[in-house]
């Protein structure tokens, strides 16, 4: 019985955790622990995925609020803009929806993992089981312009567009971990196998994750 916990920033992880989970036999979960918190506060999956790695919740959806008066009156918009918020910032609107959401999936992670063989995407996984000794948590790294190259091909979107929802994504997923998890989420130290896929292939990234995880298997750590 053992955990991994994977994680990496938009446009770096790819099809790496299903051909982990397939290559060790584990179950995969993921975006399902945010539609099970969310649905455990009576939030629909939408809903849920306004806190998904996300400061912004309430504050996200005045800033969007915010966005279409702009659009719609300027003379609205330009006085409003004042009060518009980066989604870091607004957190503390919707700070206790935020918190609530917080604990439900910090719930969720520590039963998935009491399962046992199990890669678990994301979701501060590798802070909220930063204790566990069956535990192994991988970050894949990934060069920022690569990542967004890889976002203009999957959303078929221009460079730029990707590049913007590459580096909000990025301030975004570092705010949450920095604020829920108080972890620095770059850091290297959080994890115990850091791998480049802008400079490794997936199947080998797998190949390397899955010996780590098999021979920790074989000789558990005490």
């Amino acid at each position: 019985m053992a955990v991994v916990t994977l994680t990496g920033h938009l446009g770096s992880v790819g099809a790496i955790p299903a051909m982990l989970a397939e290559r060790l036999g584990y179950k995969l979960v993921g975006r399902e622990l945010v539609v099970a918190a969310g649905a455990a506060l009576g939030w629909s999956p939408e809903e849920a995925g306004d806190f998904d790695e996300r400061t912004g919740g309430l504050g996200r959806r005045l800033a969007d609020f915010f966005d279409r008066v702009a659009l719609t009156q300027p003379e609205v918009g330009g006085m409003m803009s004042a009060f518009t918020m980066s989604y870091a910032d607004a957190a503390g609107i919707g700070r206790t929806a935020g918190e609530r959401y917080f604990d439900e999936l910090r719930q969720l992670v520590l039963a998935v993992a009491d399962e046992g063989d199990v890669v678990i995407v994301g979701r501060g996984g590798q802070a909220i089981l930063a204790d566990r000794a069956d535990t192994t948590h991988v970050r894949i790294a990934c060069p920022v312009e690569e990542r967004v190259r890889r976002v203009e091909r999957r959303d078929r979107a221009g460079l730029e567009a990707a590049r913007a929802l590459v580096e909000h994504s990025d301030r975004e997923r570092e705010a949450w971990h920095a604020r829920y998890l108080d972890i620095d989420y770059r850091s290297p130290y959080h994890y115990g196998l850091v791998l480049n896929s802008g400079v490794l292939p997936e199947e080998l990234v797998v190949r390397l994750i899955a010996e780590v995880v098999e021979s920790r298997e074989r000789a558990p750590v005490v």
